[in-house]
């Protein structure tokens, strides 16, 4: 699939399936019978044991992020599906959450602090809604912010901010999801 082509929940998708430990199994050994004509280093699926990728020692982690996210939409369309979705309810929830921002408790809204190297920018700490313990922490220029105190944000920041929680979100269980919208 053209990067350039993707919605916004299959992009979600596609950098969350870069970071699936069962399809990012790496083969060192170059007598391993998986290999079959390939190179080593290479990576593998736990799940299908599919040796998909050879790794070129100069672009090893870049390799392994898009060869993975790219084994699964391939080798298996079914989990693809489901994680594309699982991203839009993400995204669905992060909106709400970021709309609600206002309203919900004291200790889960996101919070401006002031950035002690940077006077032109403020931090912006915005915890999980679902409560794990996660704040995810950002920087915004003063120009992207509207009201300080009312949380109000160019439209931007704010875009950033939504996307930033929903890759937070992908990580919870789609239960965990569900409360949330």
């Amino acid at each position: 699939m053209n990067e350039k082509h993707l919605t916004p929940a299959e992009a979600l998708a596609t950098e969350h399936a870069s970071t699936i430990w069962w399809a990012r199994h790496l083969t060192v050994h170059t007598r391993d019978p998986r290999l079959r004509g390939k190179k080593a280093p290479a990576l593998h699926c736990g799940a299908c044991q599919e040796v998909y990728a050879e790794l070129e020692p100069g672009n090893i982690a870049h390799t392994m992020g898009t060869a993975a996210a790219e084994h699964i939409k391939t080798a298996h369309p079914d989990f693809w599906v489901e994680l594309v979705a699982h991203a839009k309810k993400c995204l669905e929830a992060a909106r709400i959450c970021w709309d609600r921002r206002n309203s919900i408790r004291h200790d889960l809204q996101p919070a401006l602090h002031e950035n002690e190297l940077f006077k032109n920018r403020a931090n912006i700490h915005i915890p999980c809604p679902l409560d794990c313990g996660v704040t995810l922490h950002d920087a915004l220029t003063a120009d992207q912010i509207k009201d300080w105190d009312k949380l109000q944000f160019s439209d931007e920041a704010v875009e950033h901010c939504i996307t930033r929680l929903a890759e937070h979100l992908m990580r919870h269980r789609r239960s965990q999801i569900a409360q949330l919208l």
